[in-house]
């Protein structure tokens, strides 16, 4: 039996693996959804933006899961409050 673990997220109903964390985590620093925001000091990833695309790569491929998942439930919890 596969029980959910705290931090899983999920993408059409299904678990999404590291890769695909890295990804989704990528996308928001590429693209916030709540326009530029560099100025919310609540964002765990705001100061990546400011990065080159190629040091956000390498930061991102450092993350851990949990931070991963730390960084996509902020987003989560960002996003409702906004909408």
């Amino acid at each position: 039996m596969n029980m959910a673990k705290k931090g899983q997220h999920k993408v059409n109903g299904r678990d999404i693996d590291l890769s695909e964390k890295k990804t989704a985590v990528l996308e928001l620093v590429e693209k916030c959804p709540q326009s530029e925001n560099i100025v919310n000091l609540g964002c765990p990833i705001r100061n990546v933006r400011k990065l080159n695309k190629e040091n956000q790569n390498n930061y991102i491929n450092g993350l851990s899961e949990g931070q991963l998942d730390h960084i996509l439930n902020v987003h989560g919890i960002c996003r409702k409050q906004t909408n």
